[in-house]
């Protein structure tokens, strides 16, 4: 099961999409405007909503064959009363404590899926909190969670059992079961920098930019909203029309790096909502020039610890109106 959801992890939905359909048995998103995204793609590939549903777009679910997740008793009884045709993935809480059935809810589920024939069960799975981090706790979550998965396979022997995320699949291969769910890892990153288990990635996204103004700076000139930079000698100063509500975070203000060439470029000034100022001292003739903000020199890791971040935030900030190509 691909995790598409947040517009693919920021890499973009329309392209992730078709390009992961051959090589996936699911895809798994958290609302039904990205299901829907993904059908009027032309892709016939099972969905699952990993999120709750609004009654009001049962009949929206049923019509386009997307599986929906069962987080409570509550939402489940909502599905037996609607008459729906809708296969259904129970989602149990082992831990997380967030969404999920408790352990000692799932017979009540399991009887009320059976007493509703227009539900199939489809799935059940569970989602670990620390499967990075926490070996104990991330066995005793499985350990909760294989239980229920033999009471529900003793009722329902076809059903699919998946708990792995992108850390438990190359560090809990016990994990694996019926589907695993990679989520960053497909996109060529690591779920935590300090896991060595896993093997070399490579990030799938190239962010570029080009610079579009310059302007020659003298000593003691200040740059951006706040003049929060003041040059101490004379300076080339760039444009990139990047900014916030591109998804750049405003932390990287005179500490963040893009890079020109493959060399280090530093970020001077506040990041606006629409550029971001460069010292181009150190770069020959650079109006027009290639800007990398992602790539091969900085993964979303890398800018991410520049402010404190994690790629996750990186990636799915990434403003949906930044144009995207598919290169091979």
């Amino acid at each position: 099961m691909a995790m598409v959801k947040a517009n693919a992890y920021g890499h973009g939905l329309n392209i992730a999409a078709p390009v992961l359909a051959p090589h996936v048995d699911f895809f798994g998103v958290n609302t039904i405007s990205e299901a829907l995204t993904i059908r009027k793609l032309g892709l016939k590939t099972p969905i699952l909503i990993t999120a709750p549903v609004s009654p009001s777009d049962f009949l929206l679910v049923a019509k386009h064959h997307i599986s929906l997740c069962v987080h409570s008793l509550d939402f489940l009884q909502s599905l037996s009363l609607s008459r729906s045709s809708i296969s259904i993935h129970l989602k149990v809480n082992t831990g997380m404590n967030r969404l999920g059935l408790s352990p000692i809810e799932l017979l009540s589920a399991l009887a009320l899926i059976k007493r509703s024939p227009h539900l199939t069960l489809e799935g059940i799975y569970t989602h670990f909190h620390s499967a990075d981090t926490n070996k104990i706790a991330t066995l005793k979550q499985l350990d909760v969670f294989l239980q229920t998965v033999s009471q529900t396979k003793y009722l329902f022997p076809a059903v699919l059992a998946h708990c792995a995320n992108s850390a438990a699949i190359f560090n809990y291969s016990q994990t694996h079961l019926d589907l695993v769910r990679p989520g960053i890892t497909i996109y060529g990153l690591s779920p935590n920098p300090s896991l060595t288990i896993i093997p070399a990635l490579k990030p799938a996204i190239l962010w570029k930019s080009k610079i579009v103004l310059v302007r020659n700076l003298s000593t003691e000139e200040t740059v951006g909203y706040g003049a929060t930079y003041t040059t101490n000698q004379k300076k080339v100063m760039g444009l990139i029309p990047l900014g916030y509500s591109d998804g750049l975070d405003i932390r990287l203000a005179n500490k963040g790096l893009v890079y020109i060439n493959n060399k280090s470029t530093p970020i001077i000034g506040r990041v606006a909502m629409n550029f971001i100022s460069l010292d181009l001292s150190n770069v020959a003739n650079p109006l027009g020039k290639t800007v990398e903000i992602l790539g091969s020199n900085q993964s979303a890791w890398d800018l991410a610890k520049s402010t404190g971040n994690i790629a996750y935030e990186v990636l799915t900030r990434l403003s949906p109106f930044i144009p995207r190509l598919l290169t091979k």
